[in-house]
């Protein structure tokens, strides 16, 4: 057997056990508590998840023997790009994904240029896919621009995650 309960210590666990049970229980206090706690939860998480941010630039492509060359000019923070990156291209009339390799970055004042080396055999087959003809068309590259939070990314729409 246990020590005798003291009697004033067993009135105020039940005089603490009801006023828990009214705040609680009895009224919406705590459906709005732990809806708050939740959201509060997601919001901390989604800042805290950071995603790579891409940029579209468009680009000019050159025909070289053995591979297409697209150089991107404008003004974009070339800082996050490195040689031999591979970066997602696509054309104006498709829109479907291929992949480049960044063979050249210039990073000057308000201005960037970056290269962009297409094999000839994706080149070809996206022109084919595509069904247009090679002149009408604008190249557009997917460029990293650094990391954003999903926080950001769900709340600036049309950006794509």
């Amino acid at each position: 057997m246990g020590p005798p309960m003291n009697a004033a210590k067993g009135k105020k666990n039940r005089r603490l056990w009801n006023g828990f049970s009214y705040l609680f229980i009895r009224t919406p206090i705590a459906a709005l508590l732990i809806i708050a706690g939740l959201c509060g939860g997601l919001f901390i998480w989604a800042n805290g998840l950071l995603l790579q941010h891409y940029v579209t630039v468009s680009g000019s492509a050159s025909l070289s023997e053995e591979y297409m060359l697209v150089r991107l000019k404008g003004n974009y923070d070339s800082s996050y790009i490195e040689i031999s990156d591979t970066a997602s291209w696509y054309l104006s009339a498709d829109g479907r994904r291929y992949t480049g390799t960044v063979v050249a970055v210039q990073a000057e004042p308000g201005r960037s240029t970056v290269e962009l080396e297409i094999s000839r055999s994706e080149w070809t087959r996206a022109n084919t896919e595509s069904g247009k003809a090679l002149s009408g068309q604008q190249v557009y590259v997917e460029i990293p621009q650094g990391q954003r939070s999903l926080w950001f990314k769900m709340i600036h729409k049309g950006e794509r995650l």
